[in-house]
């Protein structure tokens, strides 16, 4: 409907399927990492998901399509997660942005109105964005900075500025 999918070079997720066994239904997740052999990046990344994998992934599969010369893509990342900081600091190099969420989540997600960012609270952790304090943690624990430019946003209307 909005042609989204243009903008769009893939979309990597975890496999999930519904399965129905002696009558009764669930859902089976499998998951994404399992397609690389599993992963070692125990300190940002869950089990089912490294995004770093993903994204070497994909752009191997761009070089071998436009050919070993052709100049690697700038890549513009979004992410809000623990694991959105490892491609940070893996993969994305100084002509990259990774546009990073900051602020809380909102208590109903399906809110079109309402603060996303509290000021008055910025201390608390709980229903935080991850992706800013696991790159500080980063920096201060492994001396680890992303080389991409970082742009904190927090609501879409600061993504269209």
């Amino acid at each position: 409907k909005n042609e989204m999918k243009d903008y769009f070079s893939a979309v990597e997720t975890n496999v999930g399927s519904w399965e129905n066994n002696n009558a009764e239904t669930s859902f089976e997740i499998r998951y994404q990492s399992s397609k690389y052999g599993g992963h070692e990046c125990k300190l940002r990344c869950p089990p089912n998901l490294c995004k770093t994998q993903v994204l070497k992934d994909i752009l191997n599969r761009m070089k071998e399509a436009n050919g070993k010369d052709a100049k690697r893509p700038r890549i513009v990342y979004v992410g809000d997660g623990h694991n959105d900081a490892c491609p940070a600091l893996q993969v994305l190099n100084e002509n990259d942005v990774l546009l990073a969420r900051e602020g809380k989540r909102c208590p109903n997600p399906n809110s079109v109105s309402g603060p996303q960012f509290d000021k008055n609270h910025d201390n608390a952790t709980s229903g935080t964005f991850a992706i800013l304090s696991t790159l500080e943690k980063a920096e201060r624990r492994e001396g680890c900075v992303p080389k991409c430019r970082v742009c904190p946003w927090n609501t879409g209307k600061e993504l269209l500025s």
